[in-house]
């Protein structure tokens, strides 16, 4: 009997232990997707990288639209009145050269440093015109959601901490 019951509990924790980490460590990416199931149905072309602890997305949306789904969310919109700096799509799908140019040999640096700038000015944008909310947790988690009128993309990061 202690056999069994042994057995039993030790089925449930591996059951258990590899439910969390398919939970934890599932990793969901999509590149100009017309649309996905959790952002407003307006929203279109979306790229975004999502897991349990990070979601990142910029998308296209209407600005009544996307002010509604702020209503509807409870966020703290304030116009944007200095210009901003977001992460871009690219950003979230592309491998960052930082790395590579961090353990690189001396004589590759210059050339590393020239592919670095340059996925740095396509992931990164300014805005200077448009919409921004923010909530920081004391663990860290929180959101970031930003309006960029001139484009009419959303930027959009939450995570859970």
């Amino acid at each position: 009997m202690r056999f069994a019951v042994r057995s039993v509990l030790l089925a449930f924790a591996v059951v258990v232990g590899v439910a969390c980490y398919i939970t934890l460590t599932e990793h969901e990416t999509g590149e100009h997707v017309a649309s996905v199931s959790w952002l407003p149905e307006e929203a279109t072309d979306v790229t975004y990288s999502r897991s349990y602890g990070l979601t990142e997305a910029e998308f296209r949306i209407p600005e009544p639209a996307f002010l509604a789904w702020a209503r509807k969310r409870g966020w703290d919109l304030k116009p944007i009145e200095h210009a901003i700096t977001v992460p871009t799509a690219f950003g979230l799908t592309s491998h960052n050269p930082a790395v590579a140019l961090a353990r690189a040999p001396a004589n590759v640096q210059d050339q590393l440093q020239e592919a670095y700038q340059d996925w740095l000015s396509k992931a990164e944008v300014r805005v200077h015109d448009g919409w921004q909310a923010e909530y920081r947790q004391d663990n860290g988690g929180g959101y970031r959601v930003v309006y960029a009128r001139k484009t009419g993309r959303a930027h959009y990061r939450t995570s859970p901490r």
